[in-house]
C-alpha cells in the first residue's frame, strides 16, 4: 500500500510481520506477535522488491499504528524503542513534538549537541522527553527551558556543553561517515547492495570538517588501484554502434561514494595524524599542517576563540578520531571486515 513521500507498506506472511519501505528500501518492521515497531538496523540499505509481498489495508496498518494512520515518517519513528533510533531521527521527533521549545535556536543547537557528545543518547534523550513534558505541564518559557537543558548537560557530561569542540558522533546521523567494510560483490563496487557495512560502530563528522581536517590524510593515502576502488562503477558509455562499455570511478569521491582503505592504509593515516597532533602541540610544521591551514583559513586558524585555542580544539579532535578508528579497526578485523570506508554527503 503507498502511503506519502516514497513510503509504502507491505505484509511479509510467512514471518507475520508488517514492512515499510521508503523508495523500496527497508526502514520499518511491524510485529503484531509482540505490538512492536522498530527500524531496521540497516534501514536505507537493504532493497526490497514490494510488488512480491502482499498488500496491507489501510484498516490494518492503522490498528499496528495505535489507532493513527502514518501521514510522515516521524510517526513511525515515534512508536520505536529509542534503542532503534539514531540521533537524526531523535532530533527530528523532537522537532515536531516539542515544535514550541526546539525551535529556539539555542535549546535546539544545545539539545543536538548534549545527543551527540552523550555516550547514551537513548536515555539522554528521555530525559529530554521527560523535562519538555514537565515544562509543557508547568507552562514554562523558552528561557526556563534552555536553563534547564545546560543544567541536564553538567549533570550528563560533568561540563558546559558550550566549551567549543569539534563534533565526531557515535553513529551516522552527520554527514560524512566512517566505518568497517567488506566488498560481497565485485562486480560493482559503487553499489551499496553489494558492500556490507559495520554500521553499529560508525562514526559520523561533518562535511566541511572532514574537508578541512581528513582530507590531506585522505588525498595521501587513497589507492586508486585498490581493486576494491577500480570497480566502483559511475555509467556506462555508449557508441555509435549502440555497445555499451562500463566506465568506472578513478579518484576519491567526496558525495555519497565509498572510498576503500586497507586497514594497513588507516593504520599509516593514524601514524600521520599522531605526527601531525605532536607538531601542532610544539607549534611545529609538517606536510599536514600547512594544508589544514590552508582549508581552514588565515583568519579562523589565527583566531583565538575565548574557551579554546584553535590548536586545542583540533589535537582534542584527532585524539578522538584515533581511539574510534583504532576500534574499528580491531572489532572489523574480528568480525571479517577488512577495508574502512569513508563516505561523505
Amino acid at each position: 500500500m503507498k502511503l506519502f513521500d516514497g513510503y509504502e507498506a507491505v505484509r511479509f506472511s510467512e514471518e507475520n510481520l508488517i514492512l515499510v519501505t521508503h523508495e523500496s528500501y527497508l526502514y520499518y518492521i511491524y510485529s503484531p506477535e509482540n505490538g512492536s515497531w522498530k527500524k531496521h538496523k540497516n534501514a536505507g540499505h537493504d532493497r526490497l522488491t514490494v510488488s512480491n509481498y502482499q498488500e496491507i489495508s489501510k484498516e490494518e496498518l492503522t490498528e499496528a499504528m495505535h489507532g493513527i494512520y502514518p501521514q510522515k515518517k516521524t510517526d513511525f519513528l515515534r512508536l520505536c524503542h529509542p534503542s532503534y533510533l539514531d540521533i537524526g531521527d531523535m532530533i527530528d521527533l523532537l522537532e515536531v513534538d516539542y515544535s514550541a521549545f526546539m525551535g529556539d535556536s539555542k535549546t535546539h543547537s544545545t539539545v543536538r549537541d548534549l545527543l551527540l557528545e552523550a555516550e547514551n543518547c537513548n536515555k539522554v534523550y528521555l530525559l529530554i522527553k521527560k523535562l519538555f513534558d514537565e515544562a509543557i505541564a508547568l507552562h514554562q518559557d523558552n528561557s526556563q527551558v534552555y536553563f534547564q537543558i545546560r543544567e541536564l548537560c553538567f549533570t550528563v557530561l560533568g561540563r558546559d556543553i558550550h566549551k567549543h569542540e569539534i563534533p565526531l558522533a557515535d553513529d551516522r546521523s552527520m554527514l560524512f561517515s566512517i566505518m568497517p567494510v567488506r566488498v560481497i560483490d565485485d562486480s560493482d563496487t559503487n553499489d551499496f547492495d553489494n558492500v556490507s557495512e559495520m554500521s553499529g560502530i560508525a562514526v559520523s563528522l561533518d562535511d566541511t570538517d572532514a574537508y578541512i581536517y581528513l582530507s590531506p590524510f585522505l588525498d595521501k593515502y587513497f589507492d586508486a588501484d585498490l581493486e576494491a576502488n577500480k570497480k566502483r562503477l559511475d555509467y556506462y558509455s555508449e557508441d555509435d554502434d549502440g555497445n555499451e562499455t562500463p566506465v568506472y570511478l578513478q579518484n576519491y569521491e567526496w558525495y555519497l561514494t565509498h572510498n576503500f582503505f586497507t586497514f594497513d592504509s588507516v593504520l599509516a593515516i593514524i601514524k600521520d595524524i599522531r605526527k601531525t597532533i605532536d607538531s601542532l602541540s610544539s607549534g611545529k610544521e609538517n606536510e599536514f599542517t600547512a594544508k589544514i591551514r590552508e582549508k581552514r583559513g588565515f583568519a579562523i586558524w589565527d583566531r583565538l576563540e575565548e574557551e579554546i585555542s584553535p590548536t586545542d580544539l583540533i589535537v582534542g579532535f584527532y585524539r578522538r578520531l584515533i581511539y574510534r578508528l583504532e576500534y574499528m579497526l580491531t572489532v572489523g578485523k574480528e568480525n571479517g571486515f577488512n577495508l574502512i570506508s569513508f563516505m561523505g554527503p
